[in-house]
């Protein structure tokens, strides 16, 4: 992560709460880089999966930097087996 980053901290397990404080946190950084922490992850849920590969998507199209900072062995496992390893070879990441 780099200090120019925006920086969201992502629970164990998100809910459907932490899914609409993710989308405000993407809404509101549009535009810059941002570092989505996974250290604290032990499962990845399907809507936080998919707004993280919208969110890589469409921060790539646009050349900003998105990074998935520090994944834990839970968020590597859980987004190996939905089929979304790709977010794992975004640039920044520690896996």
């Amino acid at each position: 992560m780099t200090t120019d980053s925006a920086t969201f901290d992502l629970p164990p397990v998100m809910t459907l709460e932490d899914c609409q404080d993710l989308h405000a946190f993407l809404q509101q950084s549009w535009g810059i880089p941002i570092a989505l922490n996974c250290a604290a992850v032990t499962r990845v849920t399907g809507p936080a999966a998919q707004m993280m590969q919208f969110a890589a998507q469409v921060w790539e199209r646009e050349d900003v930097g998105f990074t998935l900072a520090d994944p834990s062995e839970g968020c590597v496992q859980t987004l190996e087996t939905l089929g979304m390893a790709s977010l794992l070879d975004q640039e920044g990441v520690n896996a």
